[in-house]
């Protein structure tokens, strides 16, 4: 009884001193998160770093209150100890235990003292309460929420644009915050190289690099790579035999060594390069037939494809690079050391998509209207009433549902909506008109295209792209911002033709 009483008294002191080191570190962790910097303008995610600092704050007086419990159960235990008759069997070993028992508890009891009051978790509250030690979680939310209630709001009653936001066509940042504070999106029907080869199946491994031209060098950088053991390869002047992977001509299908390889490759048509890895045992082709050993390595692999529309074609090579869709997103940016922040909302069509290949005039042959469908992201900011007075700032993230209607002809026009808004800063009845423009040439300006909500007009912007001059555009996309009673957005989007 009395030696459990020792382990047991042991353990919680101990465990008391783990979870008070445990929770100071979460409480200066924690605190240094708590700006706008830090949790990309997340209102709700800023409250919740400083409940972990308050938490941490609990979890060390919570510990102290275990250690001095160990103290008292291993005293108590002593106590009771040292009134067993003399002589009787165990009774000093029992003594020793909890003697060392107490020890542990007392040197708990100290280094959990030491955190509670040290220096590293008072400046970790005084993050959250301040001078006043009035501060608050919520205090907390409201203050990165005021930021994009005053960047996003309309300057004037004729200036629809808030003073924060910057629209544009570059997914790129400025001075200030980290490229994590990007948010970038597509709306890419294909799907990645590790998608087509299989998640499961790729790994990474140093063994060089592969450009953009699929020039393959052997070395010590990461690279994402298959196995294609099992798979036939040709050459590209053969052009009678079906082959998952070709080689360029003139290459010789022979075994190779550990890190060479054929660079200028294709893997089911996407390029990159074929690497040896097969070790002391190194590689073998025999009858076109890749032994194990042989991984392939892709020059884009972030890139998308989709499958070869050319039935004939397709055969040889089943996948192509998507060119047709469009990214957008928004970045947060400070050029004064986060005094005031810029959300910087871009959309443009990708790297091969070519803009002026569609048709918006009239013509027999093509529908006379269209109906577009996507998505949008950007930056929220909601007020709600606060008891007393004034209002509490939630700011964020939000997503969104955009339908488009297009009339086509010798006056084409275009119009539409925004629902569905969905985030921690958002009222879920927000609803935007996209009021009906003139859609001459596939594109209506940020100037031009006026959003309605229940706020100020606010502004959105179109541009259509396409890659056949003979057919309605394929994708719009886009900018706008929108004003409620309770709010504003500023965000990008994208739709494609259903």
């Amino acid at each position: 009884m009395y030696h459990q009483a020792a382990v047991e008294a042991t353990a919680k002191a101990e465990g008391a001193d783990m979870a008070a080191a445990q929770a100071g570190k979460d409480a200066t962790k924690y605190s240094g998160m708590l700006t706008i910097e830090k949790v990309n303008g997340d209102s709700t995610k800023a409250m919740m770093n400083a409940q972990m600092v308050l938490d941490a704050q609990d979890a060390v007086d919570m510990a102290l209150m275990d250690a001095e419990a160990a103290k008292m159960q291993a005293m108590n235990a002593k106590t009771a100890a040292e009134a067993i008759p003399e002589g009787t069997a165990g009774k000093s070993q029992a003594i020793a235990a909890l003697d060392a028992a107490l020890m542990v508890a007392n040197e708990a009891i100290k280094a959990v003292t030491a955190i509670r009051d040290g220096r590293a978790l008072d400046d970790a509250v005084f993050e959250v309460i301040g001078t006043d030690g009035a501060g608050t979680p919520r205090s907390i939310a409201d203050t990165v929420g005021k930021f994009f209630d005053t960047a996003l709001k309309p300057t004037s009653a004729t200036n629809n644009q808030g003073a924060g936001v910057s629209p544009g066509d570059a997914a790129t940042t400025t001075t200030g915050l980290p490229l994590d504070s990007q948010v970038m999106m597509d709306d890419s029907q294909g799907m990645t190289w590790a998608q087509i080869a299989g998640e499961a199946n790729v790994m990474m491994v140093r063994a060089g690099t592969v450009s953009a031209d699929g020039t393959y060098a052997a070395g010590n950088q990461p690279l994402s790579l298959a196995s294609i053991a099992g798979m036939t390869a040709k050459t590209a002047d053969v052009t009678d035999t079906n082959a998952d992977v070709v080689v360029p001509t003139g290459s010789v299908l022979a075994s190779g060594t550990d890190g060479a390889g054929f660079s200028t490759s294709t893997y089911m048509g996407i390029s990159g390069a074929v690497i040896c890895l097969g070790g002391t045992d190194g590689c073998s082709i025999t009858d076109g037939k890749l032994s194990d050993g042989w991984y392939f390595s892709p020059s884009l692999p972030k890139a998308y494809y989709v499958r070869n529309p050319d039935r004939t074609a397709s055969e040889a090579t089943p996948y192509v690079m998507d060119n047709l869709y469009a990214q957008y997103g928004y970045w947060l940016s400070t050029a004064d050391s986060g005094v005031t922040y810029t959300v910087n909302t871009y959309s443009l069509r990708s790297g091969g998509t070519t803009g002026t290949d569609f048709n918006v005039g009239a013509d027999t042959d093509l529908a006379g209207s269209a109906t577009y469908s996507g998505n949008a992201v950007g930056m929220s900011v909601r007020r709600t009433p606060k008891a007393g007075g004034g209002n509490h700032f939630d700011s964020g993230m939000f997503t969104a549902d955009v339908t488009l209607q297009a009339t086509f002809g010798a006056s084409p026009m275009l119009g539409g909506d925004v629902n569905n808004f969905q985030g921690d800063a958002v009222n879920s009845n927000w609803s935007v008109t996209l009021e009906k423009r003139a859609f001459t040439a596939g594109a209506i300006a940020d100037t031009d295209g006026k959003s309605l909500a229940s706020g100020q007009d606010g502004y959105w912007s179109a541009s259509a792209y396409g890659n056949d001059t003979a057919a309605r555009p394929a994708g719009i996309f886009g900018e706008f911002n929108a004003h409620f009673l309770d709010g504003d957005v500023a965000g990008a989007y994208a739709t494609r033709k259903e």
